[in-house]
C-alpha cells in the first residue's frame, strides 16, 4: 500500500477527521462539497497514482495524483508561485500602499446567498473609493494603479470577505505625470471609512 507524506494538522487531515460531523444536517453549497471532497481526496489512492522517474532510469517513485483545485493547499502553492511572480512583473517601480475594505459581520448570511451581487458592488465600492479621494487635490490629484483582489474567507476559515487592494504610492495626472502623495499619510483610515460607506449605499 502507498503511503502519503502528510503535515501536521493540515487542512485535508482536518477535513477527513471533522468535515462528515461538521456537515451532518448542514445545508452546504456544492461548491463547498466540491471543494472538500476534492481536497479529502488529494494525493490518495481514490485519484489513483503514476510513476515518476529520472531520465536514465535507475530511479522511480510511484506519487498519488493530486485533486489540482484551486482551494487546495497542497495544490495551489506553486499556482500561487506563478501568480506572485506574474504579477510583481506588472508593478510600476514605486512604493506602493495595501489598503483592506471589508463589511460587517452581520452582513454575512446575505454573501452566502447574493455572492455574485455582493462581490460586483464590494469591488465596485472599493474601487470607487479609491478614485475618488486619489483624485482629490488635498491627497494625490492623479489616477493610482491599483490591484484588487477579492478574499471571502478569514484565516479561521470563516466567512469574511473583503478586498486587498495594492495601490502605487503616486499617480499619473492630468498632465500624464507621475506624482507623489502630497501627504505623508498616504489616506487617512476615517476619510476612507466614511467614503467607502458611501460607495457602498449609493452604488
Amino acid at each position: 500500500m502507498l503511503e502519503t507524506s502528510e503535515e501536521s494538522n493540515s487542512v485535508r487531515e482536518i477535513l477527513v477527521r471533522f468535515y462528515a460531523a461538521w456537515s451532518a444536517g448542514r445545508k452546504i453549497r456544492i461548491d463547498v462539497l466540491r471543494a472538500a471532497s476534492a481536497i479529502m481526496r488529494c494525493r490518495t489512492e481514490q485519484l489513483g497514482s503514476h510513476l515518476e522517474s529520472c531520465d536514465c532510469g535507475k530511479l522511480a517513485r510511484t506519487e498519488f495524483n493530486s485533486c489540482r483545485h484551486r482551494s487546495c493547499p497542497q495544490c495551489g502553492g506553486g499556482r500561487r508561485a506563478d501568480w506572485l511572480e506574474k504579477t510583481t512583473q506588472q508593478l510600476l517601480p514605486c512604493g506602493h500602499v495595501h489598503i483592506i475594505f471589508t463589511v460587517p459581520e452581520e452582513l454575512n448570511d446575505l454573501w452566502r446567498f447574493n455572492r455574485e451581487v455582493f462581490a460586483d458592488k464590494l469591488m465596485t465600492a472599493a474601487r470607487k473609493t479609491l478614485d475618488t479621494l486619489l483624485a482629490d487635490e488635498k491627497y494625490l490629484e492623479a489616477k493610482p494603479g491599483i490591484i484588487a483582489a477579492l478574499h471571502t474567507w478569514g484565516r479561521n476559515l470563516s466567512i469574511h470577505p473583503h478586498v486587498h487592494c495594492l495601490v502605487t504610492a503616486g499617480g499619473v495626472d492630468a498632465d500624464g505625470r507621475f506624482v507623489e502623495p502630497k501627504r505623508s499619510v498616504f489616506l487617512p483610515g476615517g476619510v476612507l471609512r466614511t467614503c467607502f460607506e458611501a460607495s457602498c449605499v449609493n452604488r
